[in-house]
């Protein structure tokens, strides 16, 4: 990331507006084909949670239901939400983890 793009979102909360627009992105992501196989399923249940994180308005990682997160990657998208709206991670960097790949 370059630092225009720091700048542009830098400790800035999302609006709810843009909170909404976050969550349509995501569950038009988990319509999507190939979000349903056994490869993505990490993907999904990450993607699941993070709109319980964005719906649930939930601040702190101590609020995230991490029991019920079985893969690294779920976790990863989880704690990019609660990112996400503490200002910390960008939309485009919290919707751009569905098309990482898996090493």
């Amino acid at each position: 990331m370059n630092s225009a793009e720091q700048r542009d979102y830098e400790n800035k909360k999302p609006s709810q507006e843009k909170i909404d627009e976050s969550l349509q992105l995501i569950k038009d992501i988990l319509l999507l084909p190939e979000m349903k196989t056994l490869e993505n399923a990490g993907k999904n249940e990450g993607y699941q949670m993070a709109i319980h994180i964005l719906t649930k308005n939930l601040h702190t990682v101590g609020q995230v239901k991490w029991d019920e997160l079985k893969t690294k990657e779920s976790w990863a998208i989880a704690t990019a939400a609660v990112d996400y709206l503490n200002g910390e991670c960008s939309q485009r960097n919290l919707i751009a983890l569905a098309t990482m790949r898996k090493r």
